[in-house]
């Protein structure tokens, strides 16, 4: 679909979820008339969210962030005295304790009083604890133990400093090198807990950590399925009723917003979900409204931003298939075509050659000063050909060689400029590659305006002093603005890097 018409696709959408089905029908019909793109896509979407509302959403088990608290700190809880809290989720709330027994730090998942009351929320828990302890690996958060204090159960945890993937984030997307290390950790520790006969199930940027040293540890199996064989105490494997669904929705694979049978192909969709996001910047399906999101993820195909990587985009769709048959069948596959990507990419960044990438975060501020400074020296290179136009047809300026070499060169810069500041807002993931190979371009172009104009300068001296020395002055403005402002405004809007730098040349040396 094409970009623009998801604006009018959302419109007509919450239109109709609020009308009867003969008004939604004659809606449809209007809408198809109008375009007929449109017009399907809202047939679907409407039609998924009907399959999608016949199941509801789980909720017992959300935690309000104004929850009383259930430890204080310095209180001492069996073996543990808490230090503070470091968290909240789904499930329960996560302090930062000291074992004092072992004298170390502890993550302690705890149930709420009043989730704890609930015997599912027990069960949860105790199977959190089960999932995790089945699986011994490296990308897998270690359970220490499972605890029971005065009736509020608890889980100590590997205490695991560092950042969560929804925190880095907020930093914008990460080079592909980095997205590619990360999904072959998780797909290595998806493919343990395949062998083990536990889904996930509600993998996304929040339940994933990365250590100060470069690691990836998969956190809360909170929601993980156990495939035991006896299903005789939950048939389904859910610890839910019936059409009744568990999990992040926004991140939730087509089957389980439909209710049905889940496996580990429903953790590859997730996987696939998160490295999407992680190489983009952006969720492939999420808007401003669940319900809508939910229907995109069972009819749409994910946003159209082409990832930076052709390769990566492949896999991620893949992924991202509807039916569970078509995406990859295990988490090994999956592993194999990311450590190619990953191998490209570093072979990519070894060549010695720079690598220019979107600056995000705080940076990007810098984007809208770049963008005027583009457009601004759009506007004076307009200006300088008029200006060397009137030159010649006034005999100021008596050089065909000086005015073409103003006319060509203004005329390149322009075009040039203009396609980066479009290039920009239409594509940004793509711009820092286009805004490298333009830039040599760019400065071959500004340097030898200025020349052109230095001379026009001198030769204007012995009988238009004033005029030569307006051309001088533009002649060093340009120049000061070539070398001094451009680099300045595209180094702040966009990062140069060789090797990366903090956490992400730990991550990075380690990977290698």
């Amino acid at each position: 679909m094409k970009p623009g018409n998801w604006d009018r696709v959302n419109e007509l959408f919450h239109a109709a979820i609020n009308l009867t089905d003969r008004e939604r029908a004659a809606l449809v019909d209007r809408a198809r008339a109008e375009d007929s793109e449109v017009g399907r896509e809202l047939q679907e979407l409407l039609a998924a969210d009907a399959r999608a509302g016949s199941c509801a959403i789980d909720r017992s088990a959300d935690i309000s962030e104004t929850a009383t608290e259930v430890f204080r700190v310095d209180q001492r809880v069996g073996i543990y005295r808490i230090v503070r809290e470091i968290g909240r989720g789904g499930m329960g709330i996560v302090y930062l304790a000291d074992d004092l027994q072992l004298r170390g730090p502890v993550a302690l998942k705890v149930l709420s009083p009043s989730l704890a009351a609930n015997a599912n929320q027990r069960e949860r828990l105790r199977r959190e604890a089960e999932a995790a302890r089945r699986l011994s690996h490296p990308a897998v958060a270690t359970v220490y133990a499972f605890h029971d204090f005065d009736g509020i159960p608890c889980i100590a945890y590997e205490f695991v400093a560092g950042r969560t993937l929804r925190d880095q984030l907020r930093d914008g997307p990460l080079p592909i090198a980095e997205v590619a290390a990360i999904g072959i950790e998780i797909a290595d520790a998806l493919g343990a807990a395949q062998a083990k006969g536990i889904t996930h199930r509600d993998l996304k940027p929040e339940n994933v950590m990365c250590t100060s040293d470069g690691r990836i540890k998969v956190l809360d199996f909170g929601l993980a399925l156990l495939d035991s064989g006896d299903r005789s105490a939950d048939p389904k494997g859910r610890l839910t009723r019936d059409n009744v669904i568990v999990g992040t929705p926004s991140y939730m694979a087509p089957e389980q917003l439909r209710c049905l049978p889940v496996d580990h192909r429903t953790d590859i969709f997730q996987l696939g979900t998160l490295l999407y996001e992680l190489a983009a910047g952006r969720h492939p399906f999420e808007t401003s409204d669940p319900t809508l999101t939910m229907a995109r993820i069972l009819v749409s195909e994910p946003r159209q931003q082409a990832l930076p990587s052709i390769d990566l985009d492949r896999i991620v769709r893949k992924c991202l298939q509807k039916s569970p048959d078509d995406r990859y069948q295990s988490a090994a596959d999956l592993r194999t075509d990311l450590e190619r990507v990953r191998a490209g990419a570093r072979q990519r960044d070894e060549v010695g050659r720079p690598v220019i990438e979107i600056a995000s975060g705080k940076r990007q501020i810098w984007r809208a000063p770049w963008r005027i400074h583009q457009l601004v020296l759009s506007v004076a290179y307009i200006a300088m050909v008029g200006a060397a136009g009137v030159a010649m047809r006034t005999g100021i300026l008596d050089s065909d060689a000086v005015f073409a070499v103003i006319a060509c060169g203004a005329t390149v810069g322009i075009i040039a400029r203009l396609h980066l500041v479009f290039h920009e807002r239409l594509d940004p993931q793509s711009t820092a590659d286009r805004l490298r190979r333009l830039m040599p371009v760019l400065q071959v172009c500004d340097a030898f305006l200025t020349l052109a104009l230095l001379a026009a300068s001198v030769m204007l001296l012995a009988t238009h002093r004033v005029v030569a020395a307006a051309v001088l002055a533009a002649a060093i403005a340009l120049g000061f603005t070539f070398a001094v402002i451009e680099p300045a405004t595209t180094k702040r809007a966009f990062r140069r890097r060789k090797t990366p730098s903090g956490l992400r040349r730990k991550a990075v040396a380690r990977i290698r």
